[in-house]
């Protein structure tokens, strides 16, 4: 980013001592991405668990037919988004923690732009090299953005969302944070989409995989079961395995490590 750039490269020629450089550089790398979506329910009818239409009972069934009939279906959710510091200690310097003080956001739905929010509270992300999860309350009525798709096609959007839906929906934010350092607060030059790895097409693709092999080895040969079957299976369910181990390390090069161990 440009202008974290200019600002880690005045640190250096203004001759600032190494473990301060090198704090401001770790924490213009602060990564970002999408973690689950919990208590999830949609015009007070809940979700979890739920993964087709006809799992709802009857009753919750007939109160959101009646939500619908009055136009308003508004789905609540906590939506994490988990915050990585990198500046754990290691390398020689000094461990720093960061704080986020400001983080607008907007939330996109298959594509779609729906709300936006900001947080409340300025959120800590100690310098440990784990993620902290940063919740964020989202209310969204689904009618005023997906009207077209009808009934059904909101009902199932809503349970995708939820993470139990037969094909998880995209959900990314486009989020603008601001850091408090040392030498003050850093407000992100432009905005970040900010994604799960299961919104990634290599992901859904090798999850599509998955199901094809375990039907095509389910008409194996019984005495192929501890053979060819077991091995076709491992190596397929390795492909999703380790693209969503190596997002969650959440560096780069532990992606990149983990996609060439990939196997089939």
């Amino acid at each position: 980013m440009k202008k974290l750039s200019i600002i880690i490269l005045f640190l250096a020629v203004a001759g600032l001592n190494c473990s301060v450089y090198q704090t401001i550089t770790n924490l213009s790398r602060l990564q970002f991405k999408l973690g689950p979506t919990t208590n999830i329910s949609l015009a007070g009818v809940s979700l979890e668990g739920k993964r087709k239409i006809g799992d709802l009972s009857s009753l919750d069934a007939l109160k959101l037919s009646a939500s619908f009939i009055r136009g308003s279906l508004p789905l609540t959710f906590t939506l994490y988004v988990d915050a990585k510091n990198p500046n754990d200690g290691t390398g020689g310097y000094p461990r720093t923690n960061a704080a986020i003080t400001s983080f607008p956001w907007k939330l996109f739905i298959d594509d779609k732009e729906t709300i936006s929010g900001n947080i409340g509270n300025p959120v800590d992300v100690p310098g440990t090299g784990e993620a902290t999860a940063i919740p964020l309350n989202i209310s969204v009525d689904l009618i005023n953005f997906f009207k077209d798709k009808g009934y059904e096609g909101i009902i199932n959007l809503a349970m995708n969302i939820s993470g139990y839906g037969t094909s998880p929906s995209k959900l990314a934010l486009f989020a603008q944070p601001t850091v408090r350092t040392e030498i003050g607060n850093i407000t992100y030059p432009k905005e970040l989409k900010i994604i799960s790895y299961k919104d990634l097409i290599v992901w859904r693709k090798s999850v599509e995989l998955v199901v094809l092999i375990y039907d095509l080895t389910g008409q194996f040969p019984r005495d192929e079961l501890y053979g060819l079957t077991s091995q076709m299976r491992r190596s397929a369910v390795s492909i999703p395995s380790n693209i969503a181990e190596g997002r969650r390390r959440g560096t780069k090069k532990d992606f990149r490590n983990f996609l060439s161990i990939l196997q089939f």
